[in-house]
């Protein structure tokens, strides 16, 4: 079972199709501003910085749900919840990136000048 089919199955709510309009703006949306993010980086501009604390907070602070909640949400028995063993890869990653973007030493128009 995928982790969409399971949020179906916690919910009770239908699984929109792929095609949909709404799913097609939304992953537009997100290709779009991972492809922003790095060039608006390096250019230092705030909201470049907004979208990488969105991006790594999303990864590493709401992708450890799939350890601390979802697993709890199935009614019969605690069990693995699709989406757990990527969380493993993607958490520390982010982790990383937060830490690099709190301590200052992310991408700056300097660097990107002296590259």
């Amino acid at each position: 079972m995928g982790f969409f089919a399971y949020l179906s199955d916690v919910t009770g709510i239908r699984t929109p199709e792929v095609t949909a309009v709404p799913i097609i703006a939304l992953v537009g949306l997100s290709v779009d501003a991972w492809l922003l993010m790095p060039v608006l980086m390096a250019r230092s501009q705030p909201f470049g910085r907004y979208l990488a604390w969105t991006f790594f907070a999303s990864m590493g602070i709401t992708e450890l749900a799939h350890f601390l909640v979802f697993p709890w949400l199935n009614e019969s028995v605690v069990a693995y919840v699709p989406g757990m063993w990527s969380v493993l890869a993607l958490a520390p990653v982010a982790w990383w990136g937060m830490a690099r973007l709190a301590s200052g030493r992310a991408p700056s128009k300097s660097a990107a000048r002296h590259a």
